[in-house]
């Protein structure tokens, strides 16, 4: 309330100087001690050496903003059009999502899954910042869906639609605003069951494109081989997606674990060098495209790497050697990405042409989950 008070007072003393707010701004901010939040923060989701859950953020100078502990382990995230509040997804089969005041650094809000519900790690915020959209399941039945929150405060759920598909993880929009294209892995589970993939001959992955307005499946493609669980995606400006697997099938089948599409078009599948395929051991994890749709990088923390491929050719141009590669994310001001591992790093990636390049800025007593949002 004090806080309050002082903004109308405040406020009214730049309706009666007439001076721009922006000049009193920081002087607002700091009098009641909120901290501004800085263009380049990093969100990430972590554990610590004891394996306790945290929610957390990097400062553009590399400084850790907060690290709030949170009772699931946390998987992807995403902030609010007003980069007032982030929120963390609980990794599947977890059932909260929370919600962290960006300014004062609080855990302000924890949204419990529906009944009979989980959440897949993963959620997107339209581009009016109005709505919310996560990648859930019906666990009685393994129906994916997609469940529409209003961004009020509180955030409130108001209704869903299908994924059409099962399984669903990360989606993105496409720059129509109003496209969703979700990764489907097809993967059955219960949340009883410790993630053990229940219908491994009977998968059914597929890359879906909905139209959020009304539900209406626009397109579906699945994969050539019925266990490329497709789980993690990102999409160029110029709407090609670039989508990760992770291969329910045996180590040796010769499977693409990367592919792109546009839509109205067949799936194109890409393929690494032998050796690099079998490095990757049939998994990667998050998926970022550059900032101009050139190039896109994939994250391989069992291979200990990140693959770096064109995006016009499909060809790899160079696996990154990286401990337990976990988050990357596209810098949008400039060239190249930023990304995390399981051990505590935070890198910089730039590329070139063939020419590419891993940096370690800062290191940390945290283990990075595989994902990660700049703000």
């Amino acid at each position: 309330m004090q806080r309050r008070l002082f903004l109308q007072g405040m406020l009214g003393v730049v309706a009666a100087t007439r001076l721009p707010a922006s000049t009193l701004l920081p002087l607002m901010l700091n009098g009641c001690q909120r901290e501004p939040l800085l263009p380049g923060t990093l969100l990430s989701a972590c554990d610590d050496a004891r394996g306790n859950h945290f929610v957390a953020s990097i400062q553009p100078d590399g400084s850790l903003g907060f690290q709030i502990p949170v009772p699931l382990r946390a998987h992807d995230s995403c902030a609010s059009k007003q980069r007032d509040r982030a929120l963390f997804f609980a990794r599947r089969p977890g059932r909260q999502i929370y919600v962290v005041d960006l300014h004062e650094r609080l855990l302000i809000q924890t949204i419990d899954a529906e009944p009979g519900r989980h959440f897949y790690g993963h959620g997107v915020i339209s581009a009016d910042g109005q709505w919310l959209f996560t990648t859930e399941q019906i666990y009685a039945t393994g129906q994916g869906m997609i469940g529409v929150y209003r961004m009020s405060q509180p955030i409130r759920r108001e209704t869903e639609f299908s994924s059409h598909g099962m399984d669903p993880h990360q989606l993105q929009w496409l720059s129509d605003g109003e496209t969703l294209v979700i990764a489907n892995g097809g993967i059955l589970t219960h949340p009883d069951q410790n993630r053990e993939n229940l219908n491994p001959d009977t998968m059914q992955p597929a890359l879906t494109y909905v139209r959020v307005r009304d539900g209406a499946l626009l397109e579906s493609h699945q994969p050539p081989h019925h266990q490329m669980s497709l789980h993690h995606l990102d999409v160029s400006a110029q709407d090609q997606v670039v989508v990760g697997v992770q291969h329910q099938g045996a180590l040796t089948d010769a499977v693409a674990l990367v592919g792109s599409h546009r839509r109205g078009s067949d799936m194109q599948w890409w393929m690494a060098d032998e050796l690099t395929q079998l490095r990757m051991q049939q998994y990667t994890a998050s998926v970022a495209v550059d900032a101009n749709g050139g190039q896109a990088v994939v994250s391989c923390p069992r291979g200990n790497g990140i693959a770096v491929w064109d995006m016009q050719t499909g060809q790899l141009i160079n696996m990154l050697d990286i401990a337990d590669a976990a988050g990357v994310r596209r810098q949008p001001q400039q060239s190249g990405w930023v990304g995390t591992n399981g051990a505590g790093a935070l890198v910089r990636i730039d590329s070139s042409g063939t020419a590419t390049a891993l940096q370690t800025l800062r290191q940390y007593p945290l283990r990075w989950d595989n994902h990660a949002t700049l703000i």
